[in-house]
């Protein structure tokens, strides 16, 4: 798609020279083309669900109506409703994309190494650093200098000084990915917590990745190991903190130790991008020689996906029902594994599709 002659750095932002690439609808047989629609339906679920949550830090003026939504004879609670558990259920989402970056990571990684592509690690890193730096280092800037200029009133200075100033203290650990680790409940640029569990595995990728393709037995039981101690120190964490296996709803979310010691720490969100480079290997593997499944097996498999994926969601609703009696074990068990389940089941969805078992297109 692209001109044969190499890009100049004007032409690096030339709409013309990207047009084709933007808004063509022509497939590669390297693309895992499934990821669009799948990609689509999660951030519009992200969107969604943010949506509701952020209000719970903004100044309302009914905000008891979270609590009694009915005001009438029958009291009803909304935390308690299915329809509001799509969004404090439904956190798993965020880890769709995790394990796409691994898959892709994974997958390119191997493309490269079929054509004998020697990985450069100093450029792997510096390519995504000056990708992600001018966006990331704009958006700092904004909050530093421009918001204080888009609002009025004291409600507004009070909450546009808290973000004013955790990112003038704290920019460097923002641009360095690493705020889960310094400042947790101070971030700069909240949204980028996702950036500092994805950059922190990323580093890592590069070398799981060799030892995949340096001796493939060795390399799964290394993954496997990284998974299975994400997946205890997950456990640890809930079990330690006491939490009862759902996200706080609360307009105080960024400061408890649910966001600040589970949510948005790189080792408890590890399991599903390790499970997302093993897949990465397995979907290059079967890319040239599509994987023949019988009919029966098929429908089971997309039956258990059917029914795995929107429990993992609504299962978090009895954690808030009036008459739940708090379980530790059970709570702990939940945090620990609940994001692989649907990890396994995301993975499932893309295997088929890819191997012609998702149904016609």
């Amino acid at each position: 798609m692209f001109p044969d002659e190499p890009p100049t750095f004007a032409s690096l932002f030339s709409l013309k020279r990207y047009w084709i690439i933007l808004f063509s609808t022509k497939r590669n047989k390297n693309y895992i083309t499934c990821l669009h629609g799948i990609r689509f339906l999660t951030m519009f679920s992200v969107v969604y669900g943010h949506r509701f949550v952020h209000n719970l830090a903004t100044p309302v003026i009914n905000y008891m109506d979270l609590i009694d939504v009915s005001r009438a004879q029958v009291f009803v609670l909304w935390l308690e409703s299915f329809s509001s558990t799509t969004i404090h259920g439904g956190t798993m989402t965020v880890d769709t994309f995790l394990a796409f970056a691994s898959i892709l990571v994974s997958y390119s990684f191997f493309g490269m190494a079929s054509k004998g592509v020697k990985l450069n690690i100093p450029l792997f890193y510096l390519n995504r650093h000056l990708r992600l730096l001018v966006p990331l280092g704009f958006a700092v800037g904004a909050y530093i200098t421009v918001t204080k200029h888009l609002g009025g009133g004291p409600l507004y200075r009070d909450l546009v000084h808290a973000y004013n100033m955790s990112c003038k203290t704290f920019w460097w650990s923002t641009v360095f990915y690493i705020q889960a680790f310094i400042n947790p409940r101070l971030m700069c640029v909240v949204q980028t917590w996702f950036l500092g569990v994805d950059m922190f595995w990323y580093y890592f990728a590069p070398f799981l990745l060799l030892a995949i393709s340096k001796n493939q037995l060795s390399g799964y039981l290394l993954l496997f190991t990284i998974y299975s101690c994400c997946t205890a120190f997950n456990f640890y964490i809930a079990w330690d903190h006491h939490f009862n296996g759902q996200m706080p709803v609360s307009p105080i979310l960024l400061s408890t130790d649910y966001f600040a010691y589970h949510y948005v720490h790189p080792v408890v969100r590890g399991g599903p991008y390790m499970l997302g480079l093993a897949f990465g290997h397995i979907l290059f593997k079967s890319k040239e020689n599509k994987v023949a499944i019988s009919r029966l097996t098929n429908c089971i498999c997309w039956s258990l996906v059917a029914v795995c994926m929107p429990y993992t969601m609504l299962i978090s609703r009895s954690f808030r029902l009036e008459n739940f009696e708090y379980n530790r074990l059970f709570a702990s068990l939940f945090l620990a594994f609940h994001r692989t389940v649907w990890t396994l089941c995301l993975l499932w969805i893309i295997w088929s599709c890819q191997n012609g078992h998702g149904g016609k297109h």
